[in-house]
């Protein structure tokens, strides 16, 4: 297994060492090589799910706009160029048959066996051409109106798995690498801003990590971070996954409504044309 590499961070020799040095920084290498023939299937499988989700939303009559607020529970716009994606991803076989590999990392983070579950895996899909985005977190710290002098332990985890290389072409992710203790006291720096590094007093070098293709990195998502823009021409489809322990629920990142029940401009539109109600009469609706 070849290691990755990256400025400031390196690959640890095993799990033991990985999970010291993400108490450390909040986010590390892990000594897991997805096999090139995982890699080719898992980058079949995420094509085809991001493609299917603009299909059958399209087919829908809905319109996919940038935000969270304007988001669905199987996919999210987050930037221009980036989508978040569950449908066809969360829960699949294949994507998540490699979980074995660092899950032992994830229980010791997460306080042992039976204290923590996969609350979700998803695709980051970036397109050809997206800029960098702002500074942000995945989530907050627990009780984060409160001051910012005591820092908790993890209690949620993200697993990130490229399935192309993130390079200088591709573009990787910049970290805070130790930004966890100054993140808390808001719930602010969960929405992107590019004045979060300096309004939490970062003054160090935010390291970027560039990894091979089916290196897994792991991030606490409370460490300041922001993806970096794609320059090259392919897509860029990252796989994550969600670990949480077992008290705790990430219910802010996806919103609730579902493409498939939510009633779309198309279905408002049926009942003004009686020939749609006569299904053998229409060739296409």
């Amino acid at each position: 297994r070849r290691p990755a590499r990256a400025r400031g961070l390196n690959t640890p020799p095993d799990l033991a060492a990985a999970a010291a040095a993400f108490r450390r920084d909040g986010v590390c290498l892990l000594p897991v090589q997805a096999s090139p023939a995982w890699v080719e299937e898992a980058r079949r499988r995420a094509d085809g799910a991001f493609d299917g989700a603009l299909r059958f939303a399209r087919a829908r009559g809905h319109r996919l706009e940038m935000g969270m607020e304007h988001g669905w529970n199987e996919i999210v716009h987050r930037a221009p160029g980036r989508y978040d994606v569950l449908w066809g991803i969360n829960g699949d076989d294949h994507l998540t048959s490699l979980a074995q590999e660092w899950e032992p990392f994830i229980s010791e983070l997460l306080g042992g066996p039976g204290q923590w579950h996969l609350q979700f895996n998803g695709l980051l899909m970036t397109l050809p051409g997206a800029s960098e985005q702002a500074w942000h977190i995945d989530g907050e710290h627990l009780f984060c109106e409160e001051a910012r002098d005591v820092t908790l332990p993890a209690h949620c985890v993200n697993i990130f798995l490229p399935l192309v290389p993130l390079d200088p072409v591709f573009g990787g992710t910049e970290f805070c690498v130790g930004s966890v203790p100054q993140t808390g006291g808001s719930d602010k720096f969960v929405w992107q801003n590019p004045e979060w590094k300096q309004e939490v007093g970062y003054t160090a070098e935010p390291t970027t990590v560039h990894t091979n293709q089916g290196q897994a990195l792991a991030f606490d998502y409370r460490v300041l971070h922001r993806g970096l823009r794609h320059t090259g021409d392919q897509r860029r489809p990252v796989l994550y996954f969600t670990y949480v322990r077992r008290w705790f629920s990430d219910v802010l990142n996806f919103p609730p409504r579902k493409l498939a029940e939510e009633r779309s401009v198309v279905d408002e539109a049926r009942p003004q044309f009686p020939a749609v109600q006569r299904t053998k009469d229409v060739f296409c609706d």
